[in-house]
């Protein structure tokens, strides 16, 4: 956060107004390192899902020009995600009877997808990715710190009006969410955890997926402790499953966090420490891309 008008360093690509959302005080959560299997204690959100200067643009002579022009955008558009998910923990708690259909206003599902596709995009492999095709794509034409610079102007456009008609980066990742069905789970108990990807897009054919040549199987986002969206392509014989407020079993909260767990790279954020039960499924994954990287492991 800024202090007396200094610049912004530690820039989280995970905003901290969403791991408050995991938090049972506002301001710590759990981590659970998924590659040691070890339970860290509470952690301030401030203090991690950061890399210093991520956002920042630099010229040839690796000075930062423009600082943090990206990062206060950043922040404007993270009021507007934080006030969108407090409103939907508000209208949920307010819900006795369940299912309750018509949950989401269009503004609320419109703002989700919007906050979605920002997310994937600020990611710093996402950045450190697009960095590089660009550098491949123009070999000895340009620099590191240019293609850097191009990558983050195209993942978050903060210098001009968006435009949902261009071609751009931000609306193919936009397109991934549109024409879905929306579903909002929600439990007694604040159970859920997100992880360090938590957008999570699943896909028998991920290239298809990320081209927009497929709608993803399904997608899932936990907002709060309690709440997770659900998304899936439309279907008429599923149509009672869109835009609806659901009751989680301990079977829908199960799948919800096999899925978080399934593209976690090393973090799982959590309000309580990790139950037995989050632990096992920790370890299905694990062995299974053990045995992935290693077929031959036993």
């Amino acid at each position: 956060m800024r202090k007396n008008n200094s610049p912004t360093i530690k820039q989280h690509y995970i905003p901290q107004y969403y791991l408050r959302g995991f938090s049972k005080d506002g301001n710590c959560v759990f981590q659970y390192d998924v590659n040691e299997m070890k339970q860290l204690p509470l952690t301030h959100v401030k203090e991690i899902c950061f890399e210093k200067n991520l956002y920042e643009f630099y010229d040839c002579n690796n000075n930062i020009v423009a600082r943090n022009s990206v990062e206060n955008k950043l922040r404007h558009w993270e009021s507007i995600f934080n006030n969108n998910i407090i409103e939907i923990k508000e209208k949920s708690q307010k819900v006795s009877k369940f299912p309750h259909m018509s949950f989401l206003s269009e503004k609320q599902m419109a703002v989700l997808i919007f906050n979605m596709a920002i997310q994937v995009l600020r990611m710093p492999n996402i950045i450190q990715s697009g960095t590089d095709i660009f550098l491949n794509m123009n070999k000895d034409l340009i620099t590191s710190n240019q293609a850097r610079n191009h990558t983050i102007l195209e993942c978050l456009p903060v210098h001009k009006p968006l435009d949902i008609n261009e071609n751009s980066i931000l609306n193919t990742v936009i397109k991934w969410f549109e024409n879905m069905y929306f579903c909002v789970g929600i439990t007694e108990k604040s159970n859920i955890f997100t992880g360090d990807m938590p957008v999570v897009l699943y896909s028998d054919d991920v290239s298809k997926a990320i081209n927009g040549e497929k709608k993803a199987n399904d997608i899932t986002y936990p907002l709060t402790s309690n709440l997770v969206l659900f998304m899936m392509p439309p279907d008429d014989s599923k149509a009672q499953f869109d835009n609806v407020l659901f009751k989680m079993s301990d079977s829908q909260v199960e799948l919800a966090k096999d899925r978080i767990v399934s593209l976690t790279n090393r973090w799982i954020y959590s309000e309580n420490e990790l139950s037995e039960d989050d632990i096992r499924i920790i370890k299905k994954y694990k062995i299974a891309k053990k045995q992935l990287i290693n077929p031959t492991s036993e």
